[in-house]
């Protein structure tokens, strides 16, 4: 399922995010180790804490945080300001 999280990202236009963290990827937490579905997300909106899901591997995490507004806006602030140091709590919050 990796790999296909990878292709659908690519075939959809999008960026799975890498992140110096246990999960490797941007907004994706390794929340629950030996349980189906150990990758969470969850994303700051309108000042709440959103849960968005928990995922078998971490490239459909990566996927889902993608395909959110938030994670746009990081890709889009990524690219923008890649020499700046980019505050990410705003966007995600674990």
């Amino acid at each position: 399922m990796s790999e296909e999280a990878r292709q659908q990202a690519e075939a959809e236009g999008l960026t799975l995010l890498n992140a110096d963290n246990s999960s490797g990827y941007f907004g994706v937490c390794l929340n629950q180790r030996g349980q189906s579905k150990p990758y969470q997300v969850r994303v700051r909106r309108g000042g709440n804490l959103v849960h968005l899901g928990a995922f078998a591997t971490a490239e459909e995490a990566a996927l889902c945080v993608a395909r959110t507004p938030e994670g746009r806006a990081v890709y889009m602030t990524y690219h923008t300001h890649s020499k700046c140091q980019i505050n990410y709590k705003r966007f995600l919050s674990f």
